[in-house]
């Protein structure tokens, strides 16, 4: 059932008789050890005995424990991550923001997926999760897509003379934020952004 395997050891439980419509029994653990199905059934004493229904018992759901590594840069390529955590099964799949991930299984404690450059594309948190076939989700543990770091490619002029008046510098690169400040030997200048890609 539920493509499990049955359980087909019969296994004689200690019973209290409750009335003519009800019994209670006491389930050991050793049990429901492994994931699959059990009959149930009564017997009468001299050997009469219901039907059988089925008690299923489900796979632990996967839970990951760390993410490595646990975040990039915006407008990184793909990344794969390694999963670390506990019952992870052959076939188990990761996710986020609704996408499966490419997801390769090491070991029931291990995975590793990719994470495409699509969502990696701006800045925020990726939900990760992981899915084994059929079964609940994991617990979710997050992706952080940093912002890119702010870089420069060029200054206008490049020299002065020593002793000339104050001029006005042009910065010219990429990744500048509102409030980015260009530094002169460490120190802040007054700075006007004028795009991300340009300062003065």
């Amino acid at each position: 059932m539920n493509g499990l395997p049955a359980l087909t050891v019969a296994v004689a439980l200690a019973t209290s008789f409750v009335s003519s419509t009800q019994l209670t029994t006491a389930v050991p653990a050793s049990l429901i050890v492994t994931a699959g199905s059990a009959n149930v059934y009564a017997a009468n004493p001299g050997g009469a005995q219901t039907s059988a229904l089925t008690f299923t018992i489900t796979p632990n759901p996967p839970s990951i424990a760390s993410l490595n590594p646990n975040s990039a840069v915006a407008g990184s390529s793909a990344i794969s991550v390694t999963i670390d955590g506990s019952n992870f099964a052959a076939g188990a799949v990761a996710q986020s923001a609704g996408v499966s991930l490419a997801t390769t299984y090491v070991s029931v404690a291990r995975l590793t997926a990719l994470i495409p450059a699509s969502l990696l594309a701006s800045t925020g948190v990726l939900g990760i999760r992981v899915s084994n076939t059929g079964g609940p989700l994991s617990n979710e543990v997050t992706f952080t897509v940093t912002p890119a770091p702010p870089a420069i490619s060029a200054i206008s002029p490049t020299a002065v003379n020593a002793g000339s008046a104050g001029f006005t510098l042009t910065v010219s690169g990429s990744g500048f934020a509102s409030g980015c400040a260009i530094q002169w030997n460490g120190v802040p200048l007054s700075t006007n952004r004028l795009t991300a890609a340009q300062l003065t």
